[in-house]
């Protein structure tokens, strides 16, 4: 069969092969362009962007392993934009449109999409889209994770489709308003010229694909694509038994004790239903999201549990449905405030209660069970920095450490330590020199914590703890980001322990030149002086020039099965290692030791003194 001609409707295996993988490296080919022009440390060395194809109608065809949970929000803002804007102003080749809208499409207003059109011999032929968190966008609080907003009119700028570039050059008339609204205009606008950059190469390789093998191969290829997915979705969702699924989380609210998340997963047949209800009214605080958010948020886990060997596209979501309670955290009624729902809000809570609630579904089947695991790092401390830099410039950053948190256990053995997570698969972690380096902090520590690991017959990863304090500036603003202080979210499976708490803390007046000069060690809590000071979850805190800013800012992955079934050698190994503490060797999983080996009497006592401790709990509970 040829492959040069228009009138070709179908592709045979091998082609279709190949095309389905040039889509992939046309995607991580933008994936690594935002990254080169972007000035910032978010996106450049933490990852925290997302990039897309869609057809002309604005269906996925393919995404790449950004950050999942904006998946579906590139999707609904490609639609709103073939939707709203085809006749007013409409589309001319190598326009560009930004839209940052959470109640149309987007998680919050940091998340700024470009979306742009490609045109080939005058015909659209598919959309282009590129996402990032960029660091400030206006409103009431520094980096625009408004922890005081009580309405979306306090979180910044909210576009629902503007058009920023016309015939390939940036608009100077958006380009100068952009910067009147925003604290850090030159890296904001480096960061919009880093999605035109990833647009501008997904453009041009899509129409070298074209000039190849023809328009209407291409969009071929797109229809084939989704349908293949949606083909192996179905056909393994069969697989499963049908059933109900039901997870339960709480987490910190801004002016509630505690918000709830409940998700339960309905399959039935080929069909899968993700029902929100159950999770909390909307607040009054910022912890809402919009809910394509909330669908994104949803699937997050099931893409990256469900279908990771399968193309990603819109064939992932053509076999789901979503029930979201009208004014509740997942959907609530504008002007609702939503900036903080990412990450400790209710974009957190219901990825947890998803994570775990598919989990519980693979866990069902014989075949896919060794899929499931523990939750994976949903308590974390985030510090959103913000201030005056070396050069008397204002900065905001995000030191984003909790993208790099523990793996939850599984049916087939431990979790990974400071690892990756489900939402954000390619992230890492940025270098403590790049941040020195741009920013005036400095890192005193930055290492895994001990008994941060969900306990259980495996285990699950270690988090991270960071200290941070002012360098070259006289104080620095922390827009404090967290959740599971005060009760463990991050959730076990099968009888595993949910991880550590995750708190943030301030150390005032440590004086810590005075100890280097004295050589003295500056490297932990333990070992600086001044008075601690408690974070709320929650909160915006200064933090002095002698102020050290410290927490857990990621929890380790929840564990798998009872701990008390651990293998005792494997509990040693761990407290050798400094991942388990002796207490908690003793008081958790049960086992004793003596002379740095396992007293194997002793633990044998231990374990069966914990299993009578719980039946006696629960006689006292009936």
């Amino acid at each position: 069969m040829s492959t040069t001609h228009e009138s070709e409707t179908t592709l045979d295996p091998i082609l279709f092969t190949v095309l389905r993988h040039r889509l992939d490296e046309i995607i991580a080919e933008a994936y690594t362009t935002i990254g080169r022009v972007s000035g910032s440390p978010v996106v450049y060395e933490a990852g925290d962007h997302q990039e897309a194809i869609c057809t002309p109608t604005g269906e996925l065809a393919v995404f790449g392993a950004g950050v999942l949970h904006w998946t579906m929000s590139l999707g609904a803002g490609i639609r709103h934009i073939i939707e709203q804007y085809g006749e007013s102003p409409g589309f001319q080749e190598d326009d560009q449109f930004l839209l940052n809208d959470t109640y149309i499409a987007t998680l919050h207003a940091p998340d700024v999409q470009l979306i742009a059109p490609v045109h080939y011999d005058g015909e659209i032929i598919a959309w282009v889209g590129s996402s990032s968190h960029q660091t400030d966008v206006g409103g009431i609080d520094p980096g625009s994770l408004c922890v005081s907003a009580e309405n979306v009119f306090q979180e910044g700028f909210l576009v629902p489709g503007i058009r920023i570039v016309e015939g390939g050059e940036l608009r100077r008339d958006v380009a100068a308003t952009f910067r009147n609204l925003v604290r850090t205009p030159d890296l904001g606008l480096l960061d919009i010229r880093a999605k035109i950059a990833s647009n501008n190469v997904m453009k041009r390789r899509l129409i070298e694909l074209a000039d190849r093998y023809g328009a209407n191969m291409v969009k071929t290829l797109f229809k084939e694509l989704i349908d293949y997915s949606d083909r192996q979705v179905r056909a393994r969702l069969r697989e499963l038994p049908d059933g109900r699924w039901t997870s339960i989380d709480y987490i910190e609210g801004l002016n509630d004790p505690f918000l709830v998340g409940q998700v339960s997963v309905v399959k039935q047949d080929d069909h899968l239903t993700f029902d929100l209800t159950g999770t909390s009214p909307q607040t009054t605080g910022s912890e809402n999201i919009g809910p394509v958010g909330a669908k994104g948020s949803a699937v997050c886990p099931y893409v990256a549990m469900f279908c990771h060997d399968i193309p990603w596209n819109e064939g992932l979501f053509k076999s789901i449905d979503f029930v979201l309670p009208e004014g509740s955290l997942a959907n609530p009624r504008r002007p609702a405030a939503t900036s903080s729902n990412l990450p400790a809000g209710a974009n957190v809570l219901i990825e947890a209660v998803s994570q775990n609630a598919v989990a519980k579904m693979l866990l069902a089947s014989e075949h896919y069970r060794h899929e499931a695991a523990g939750n994976v790092n949903t308590s974390f401390e985030l510090f959103v920095l913000a201030g005056q830099d070396r050069n008397g410039e204002l900065f905001t950053t995000l030191v984003l450490e909790l993208l790099a948190g523990g793996i939850g256990g599984s049916p087939e053995g431990d979790g990974a330590h400071s690892a990756a997570n489900p939402w954000s698969v390619k992230a890492q972690i940025a270098n403590v020199e790049t941040n020195e380096m741009l920013y005036p902090f400095l890192y005193l520590w930055r290492r895994e914590v001990i008994d941060s690991a969900g306990p259980g017959k495996h285990r699950g990863g270690a988090g991270l703890t960071v200290g941070v304090m002012p360098w070259e500036t006289d104080s620095l603003i922390n827009v404090n980001l967290g959740c599971g202080a005060d009760q463990r979210n991050t959730l076990g499976l099968s009888g595993g322990y949910p991880a550590g708490n995750t708190p943030a803390r301030i150390r005032r007046g440590t004086n810590v030149p005075d100890h280097w000069a004295a050589g003295a060690r500056t490297d932990s809590p333990s070992a600086l002086d001044g008075e601690d000071e408690a974070v709320a979850v929650k909160s915006v805190v200064t933090v002095g020039a002698n102020d050290v800013l410290y927490g857990i800012v990621s929890s380790g992955g929840g564990g798998f099965g009872d701990p008390i079934e651990r293998d005792p050698e494997l509990v040693l190994r761990d407290v050798e290692t400094r991942y388990v503490s002796p207490d908690a060797a003793r008081e958790v999983y049960g086992v004793v030791l003596s002379n740095d080996a396992v007293d194997t009497d002793a633990t044998v006592a231990r374990r069966a003194e914990i299993v009578n401790e719980r039946l006696a709990d629960w006689r006292a509970t009936r």
